[in-house]
């Protein structure tokens, strides 16, 4: 049964939801399954509710979208992230459909009652000379739909460094909030320059809200965030996008915020503070919109205060108690033998 939000929350009427369940949890949460006939066959979903919550929707292209950008370029989306090899024109072309599907999907959550929407890493494909036209688009679907849009985008760039990988979060007044570079490109696949690596953090209603990419969240010393909630827009390869979601999860256990990585080609999860699984999708199979309710309260740990000085400290103790050992076993003096002619003296030997 794959564990997803309910997709096309706003086309549902409860009539034809099937097999609904709504059980307490042991940790005072609903749960709500079932299944939802779509496109001819029933989609189960199961996600955990209640608390002091915020529904956030995680959005990737749509398959049609995804199909014509491959159309426009001539290959899959993940063949052409070197933005070297690639036509400034086409991009331009094709990124009109994307965009298109993008904002209308995001109109959809929030129709849906989404108040933070987050897109997939790359999910939009623009030309330099477009970013700002985008951009002004992306504030206005946040204003019209009154939510958080944590819009993520690759930048095409004429010259040197070619590309941006970047995200951008808009309120529900259209205001832009912040702009935020990947700050750890994977290295042989992503050619252009790490950001600044400073994570951006704003306090909004639904707590202090901040923003990692992808492979940022691999590295723990990057993941001490005094925040509530962090999204963790991503992309992956299937083999590898259920992994790279759980490992993004012990995050949220080190530092005590919730989780929310919404990937591409991969799973995308929510977890809470404590790791528990709040809701996840398997975006390799289904493109469509996902939902979660994640809490709006973070509890800071000791560990994303201190980081890994606690760690350093045990090995340097570990280190500092070896050697004094062994300067101990060198100092000490070797048992002392007793001779044959002090043994004979003393009436000590064989047959006495």
């Amino acid at each position: 049964m794959s564990a997803a939000g309910l997709p096309e929350h706003e086309a549902v009427h409860p009539r034809v939801v099937e097999r609904v369940v709504d059980r307490r949890t042991r940790h005072g949460d609903e749960l709500r399954a079932g299944v939802v006939p779509r496109g001819g066959r029933g989609e189960a979903f199961a996600q955990l509710t209640g608390g002091d919550t915020v529904k956030v929707a995680g959005i990737n292209p749509s398959q049609a979208a995804i199909d014509a950008e491959t159309a426009v370029h001539g290959a899959s989306r993940l063949a052409v992230t070197d933005p070297r090899r690639v036509d400034g024109a086409d991009v331009r072309r094709a990124a009109g459909p994307l965009l298109d599907d993008l904002f209308r999907q995001t109109a959809r959550a929030a129709a849906a009652g989404a108040r933070i929407v987050v897109w997939s890493e790359n999910a939009a494909r623009v030309a330099d000379e477009d970013q700002r036209a985008y951009l002004r688009q992306a504030s206005a679907a946040a204003e019209a739909n009154n939510v958080y849009l944590l819009a993520a985008d690759l930048t095409y760039l004429p010259d040197t460094p070619h590309g941006r990988d970047e995200t951008h979060l808009f309120g529900p007044d259209g205001a832009k909030l912040w702009d935020y570079e990947k700050a750890r490109p994977i290295p042989g696949l992503e050619i252009y320059p790490p950001g600044d690596g400073r994570v951006p953090v704003i306090d909004t209603p639904y707590g202090r809200l901040a923003n990692l990419i992808c492979y940022d969240a691999d590295f723990p010393a990057a993941t001490h965030i005094d925040a509530d909630i962090v999204f963790v827009p991503g992309g992956d390869w299937p083999e590898r996008g259920r992994t790279h979601t759980a490992m993004a999860g012990l995050r949220a256990i080190e530092n005590g915020y919730a989780l929310v990585r919404q990937d591409f080609n991969g799973q995308s999860g929510a977890y809470d503070a404590t790791g528990r699984l709040l809701s996840t999708k398997d975006t390799t199979t289904d493109s469509g919109i996902w939902y979660a309710d994640v809490p709006t309260h973070g509890s800071p740990t000791p560990y994303s205060r201190t980081g890994d000085l606690v760690s350093w400290g045990v090995l340097a103790a570990t280190v500092a108690a070896a050697t004094v050992l062994t300067v101990r076993s060198r100092r000490r003096p070797a048992p002392r033998i007793p001779s044959a002619s002090s043994a004979r003296a003393s009436g000590v030997g064989p047959g006495r």
